[in-house]
């Protein structure tokens, strides 16, 4: 089980900037905005596309819906994806890192999931 990675931070304190560099020691990674652009149909096939290691959320999973993909892509080491026109395939489940100022949200996760690093 992968556990995500959640830099928690003031805005203008480096939260992207660490998430990038994190994220590079995997390969490739992508940005998203939010959880939920990944659970539209066919989202998560259009980010994931080219071998994709690591994903950047730029917001905490709110939704129980976004909740439960961030779980699921966490608890699996492969997922199924979903592209238009094409037969569902199995990926290699990325590694999660959040970007977030939002201490509250960050306080009611499950610290057996996602690991915290704060920056000032």
């Amino acid at each position: 089980m992968n556990k995500a990675v959640v830099y928690l931070g003031p805005q203008g304190s480096g939260k992207s900037t660490a998430a990038r560099a994190f994220a590079a020691t995997f390969g490739k990674y992508r940005e998203v905005s939010r959880m939920a652009v990944l659970l539209q149909p066919f989202g998560l096939a259009s980010v994931l596309t080219g071998n994709v290691k690591a994903l950047i959320i730029d917001e905490l999973p709110v939704t129980p819906g976004e909740r439960a993909g961030a779980l699921s892509m966490m608890m699996n080491a492969l997922i199924e994806v979903e592209q238009r026109g094409c037969p569902k395939r199995l990926e290699h489940s990325p590694q999660l890192i959040f970007c977030t100022c939002n201490e509250r949200l960050a306080a009611e996760l499950p610290e057996r999931r996602y690991t915290i690093r704060r920056l000032a």
